[in-house]
């Protein structure tokens, strides 16, 4: 099971609009326009790639913008993923 399942199972427990993973930042849901922290540590750059190409498309890279459905067992989602910010 990828380790992201973790996270959008949160989301959908509860109700968040978002689930925002940024460098350098706790993993986190959006919920009423409020970010609140799912974890305690940080995560990296590199994390959050790993995380991503677990789920992500067979030979989707890390370099571009991805945007993509998955069907997560908490339930379905969109993943968007943009580089560069953080």
């Amino acid at each position: 099971m990828p380790r992201l399942d973790r996270f959008i199972q949160a989301l959908h427990e509860h109700k968040a609009q978002e689930l925002v993973l940024a460098p350098g930042q706790p993993a986190s849901l959006l919920l009423g326009g409020t970010a609140r922290p799912i974890t305690r540590d940080p995560l990296t750059a590199a994390q959050i790639t790993a995380l991503v190409r677990e789920i992500g498309p067979a030979g989707s890279g890390a370099e571009a913008p991805q945007h993509f459905a998955y069907a997560a067992p908490g339930g379905r989602v969109q993943v968007e993923s943009v580089q560069g910010q953080g």
